[in-house]
């Protein structure tokens, strides 16, 4: 699961978009979520999320929590599954291929160098293909911006 400054960066700027996910069920355990830095933490579901929770008043946490999808919650956003299943995965997997490919060389050839070769994670790359395909804009390094 990708946790990075940059996945955050990419999720925190796509809420406009695709709201703050699906709240978070807690606690973990007895004594709440699991932490895995200071910013992010595990649900009892396994769901990631990026809160300032530190910083807030206890009543505030779950309205500034923003779930952090993985990829396969990426993929389930941007495709629903055929009832036969067979391929289902591959076939996604190659349009994003093929769409990773073509966005590489046409936004290379025009001088962005954030897109797509600065994604270094499956989450940040599946991210960038989901806004891609649903709201024709990509991500420029600091925010989603239409694709020109």
């Amino acid at each position: 699961m990708d946790t990075s400054e940059t996945y955050i960066k990419m999720r925190l700027a796509a809420i406009p978009d695709l709201g703050m996910g699906t709240p978070p069920n807690l606690p973990l355990g007895n004594d709440g979520p699991a932490w895995v830095d200071y910013c992010v933490f595990i649900d009892r579901h396994g769901n990631y999320y990026y809160s300032r929770i530190n910083m807030q008043p206890i009543g505030e946490v779950v309205l500034s929590t923003t779930m952090l999808e993985r990829q396969d919650q990426l993929q389930e956003m941007l495709y629903t599954p055929q009832p036969q299943g067979y391929g289902y995965d591959k076939l996604i997997s190659l349009k994003m291929f093929e769409w990773a490919t073509e966005y590489n060389e046409h936004y290379q050839c025009r001088g962005y160098k954030e897109y797509p070769n600065s994604l270094k994670s499956m989450e940040q790359l599946w991210l960038a293909f989901l806004f891609a395909e649903k709201y024709g804009k990509y991500w420029d390094g600091s925010d989603w911006v239409l694709k020109k």
